[in-house]
């Protein structure tokens, strides 16, 4: 990865952090996080990045432990470097993102998920279609937090990530993942869901396609 992707990815997340539609899509979306402790999330770029990202739909709000205990450090991490415009305290919210993503519940960026595909949280990048959480959280925004917040953030926020980030290999956290996307004008034909398999299934069957995927992309 080049310096100016990290750079690049580095000032749209500063304009996610301090988004001038907060309160616009707040009153578009009564789901939407509003607490003192809100902060639109900017998404995750390992050092070592090299075309692989996952994309969800939007984040949910923390409601057990340990997330709750360790989501205020979370969010002072992303104020801190948005505030500043600085990017060595941007690295310290890399560092700490990476770290709390892989306690992240049922989510492919925790420590259990990066284990059975075999990579390293460092050579990806992990961004949501919406980058504000709500409650409830659902697989599409376009239901979750509806048409006109979805569409706001993606065009202000996540085409710009996508364009910096240039994917080679999109890995969609959930099934109408890609469907949205191609909605929203970024059909991406490559896209590949994380669960393929009935909900019933052992996770290793439910992921049985996305497990072959990481092993030939190693192998490759």
């Amino acid at each position: 990865m080049s310096d100016d992707t990290i750079h690049r990815f580095f000032d749209v997340a500063c304009d996610i952090a301090q988004c001038s539609h907060y309160n616009r899509c707040r009153g578009d979306c009564p789901f939407l996080d509003s607490s003192t402790n809100s902060t639109p999330q900017p998404g995750f770029i390992g050092r070592k990045y090299s075309g692989l990202v996952i994309v969800g739909a939007n984040p949910g709000i923390p409601n057990v432990s340990p997330f709750i205990e360790r989501e205020p450090e979370y969010v002072r991490h992303i104020q801190n470097f948005a505030r500043r415009r600085d990017f060595e305290l941007f690295n310290r919210y890399l560092d700490y993102a990476a770290d709390y993503m892989g306690t992240w519940r049922n989510n492919l960026a925790n420590q259990s998920f990066r284990k059975l595909l075999g990579y390293d949280i460092e050579e990806i990048a992990y961004i949501n279609v919406v980058k504000c959480r709500s409650n409830p959280v659902g697989s599409n925004p376009f239901t979750s937090v509806g048409e006109p917040v979805t569409r706001r953030c993606f065009n202000s926020h996540t085409a710009r990530q996508l364009a910096v980030l240039k994917p080679k290999w999109i890995v969609a956290h959930w099934k109408p993942i890609p469907r949205t996307l191609a909605a929203l004008g970024y059909d991406f034909p490559k896209a590949i869901p994380a669960y393929s398999g009935a909900y019933h299934l052992p996770l290793e069957k439910r992921v049985s396609e996305l497990v072959s995927f990481f092993r030939e992309l190693r192998n490759s």
